[in-house]
């Protein structure tokens, strides 16, 4: 979702890959591999991961993101008091 990507594309693209999961799942129960309660137990299982790997993502980028500013303005009043000091 953070590419740069246009967001009609990201949207079509994120359609397409749900629908191939879906049909995946569909095909498991047809074809008599699995019932139907043991691919929806894996979309859910699936879901939780992707949530927790997409939240867990998102902490790292907010981390990194706030410390990048913090340490910016611990380097511009460095700057400043070096300044005055002169």
């Amino acid at each position: 979702m953070r590419s740069k990507r246009k967001p009609l594309s990201k949207l079509g693209l994120g359609i397409f890959l749900c629908l191939v999961i879906l049909l995946i799942g569909i095909s498991r129960i047809y074809l008599g591999v699995h019932y139907p309660s043991d691919v929806l137990a894996g979309f859910i299982a699936g879901s939780v991961w992707l949530v927790i790997c997409i939240s867990l993502l998102e902490i790292i980028y907010l981390y990194k993101q706030n410390r990048h500013k913090l340490t910016q303005g611990i380097n511009e009043k460095t700057e400043l008091s070096q300044l005055d000091n002169r």
